[in-house]
């Protein structure tokens, strides 16, 4: 027995040894976690806000590129009607000019029983002189 009063005896410094040492380590990984926690919420929390501003600007370039696209529609669309309304004035003023000519003018007259007027047909008028009399001469052509 007397060995293995020894052996306890020599095995208790070692016990008490290992649970100071061990003590230590657990403080330290106390004291050290809620510190590194902390350091690990702050980055997370950086990296969400990070994150949701990428995220709106993004939302944010994708609707700038939706209405610059929106907007160059709605420009080709009115480019398209002034063309078509400058085709169209041209058409019209050429057919304006066509029909102000003097044949086509004829030709239409014609077309409803209308001659060109007889000697006989034309009268001519003679307005008095300034300050003479209210007479007034209707002449035939014939």
């Amino acid at each position: 027995m007397n060995m293995a009063v020894a052996y306890q005896r020599d095995r208790e410094p070692r016990r008490r040894s290992h649970e100071r040492v061990e003590t230590a380590r657990v403080q330290v990984r106390t004291k050290s976690r809620p510190r590194h926690l902390a350091v690990s919420a702050r980055g997370m929390l950086v990296m969400v806000i990070v994150s949701s501003l990428l995220f709106c600007v993004l939302v944010g370039l994708i609707y700038i590129k939706y209405l610059i696209a929106d907007t160059q529609l709605n420009i080709n669309t009115i480019t398209e009607q002034i063309h078509e309304s400058s085709n169209e004035q041209t058409r019209l003023e050429e057919r304006l000019d066509r029909a102000k000519s003097i044949q086509v003018i004829m030709d239409r007259a014609a077309e409803l029983g209308m001659s060109q007027p007889t000697e006989g047909q034309i009268l001519y008028v003679q307005f008095p002189q300034e300050g003479g009399g209210e007479s007034m001469a209707l002449e035939s052509g014939k």
